[in-house]
């Protein structure tokens, strides 16, 4: 019986749905009294049982002298009703794949507070060989959050993963002292007028966007393909005019 019971709620029936069935199957055709008795269950509780059976069709209603008695579909049929269920799911998969592709493909949008975030985004694009990084970039404000110890930490293992990074920095001291690193650091430079005060730092590898607050200190991550290659074109206009 607790085997048949297991298969049941497997099926999608509650363990007292389970019980219900298969009393009400043993007994033929029978009162909710004669049920509950039989099956040891409240017989308000197996009544409402009953009427769930009647609502998804698997048990139905003979009133005989105001009476009414229950009875049950046979396993049987159970089993060409939960079959034709598996066959529709089997012949619409594609369908319900194509729900997460589409979810997939939403962008995703990530928000860190602190230095911690700006971090995360280093660590994570030095974990990634062989790609290339375009940025705009606020030199002060990147020495000053992150420090020389921990860029040039960051500069050694980019180089030796073979990342690339396209920079295009204010003309300042501090992107002077950027482009003369350049050799070391495995990155190209280019200088824009000072007047074109960028707030944000921008960077922008794989499918991310980041964009990096220097006022509130907030690092937001969008990964989506058509946003990163967008601001990615935008970023070489500018490249290719300086």
């Amino acid at each position: 019986m607790e085997k048949l019971i297991n298969i049941l709620t497997t099926l999608g029936l509650t363990k007292n749905e389970s019980i219900i069935y298969l009393t009400a199957y043993s007994c033929g055709e029978a009162t909710s009294g004669e049920i509950a008795k039989k099956a040891r269950i409240n017989r308000i509780t197996t009544y409402e049982i009953l009427k769930r059976l009647v609502n998804k069709e698997i048990a139905s209603i003979v009133i005989k002298k105001n009476i009414k008695y229950f009875s049950v579909i046979g396993p049987d049929r159970l089993f060409q009703r939960y079959k034709s269920t598996i066959e529709d799911f089997q012949n619409n998969m594609k369908s319900f794949l194509a729900i997460k592709k589409s979810l997939h493909n939403q962008p995703k949008i990530i928000v860190y507070k602190g230095i911690k975030g700006i971090k995360e985004i280093y660590e994570d694009f030095i974990s990634k060989p062989n790609i290339t990084i375009y940025s705009i970039t606020k030199p002060q404000f990147i020495f000053n959050s992150l420090g020389r110890k921990y860029l040039n930490k960051n500069y050694a293992i980019r180089k030796k993963k073979g990342i690339k990074v396209k920079t295009l920095a204010p003309y300042t001291s501090d992107g002077v002292y950027l482009k003369n690193e350049d050799k070391k650091a495995e990155r190209k430079t280019k200088l824009f007028p000072q007047k074109y005060d960028i707030p944000n730092e921008i960077i922008i590898y794989q499918n991310k966007l980041v964009l990096i607050s220097k006022t509130n200190q907030l690092t937001v991550v969008i990964k989506d393909e058509e946003i990163s290659k967008s601001f990615r074109i935008v970023w070489q206009m500018i490249w290719d005019k300086i």
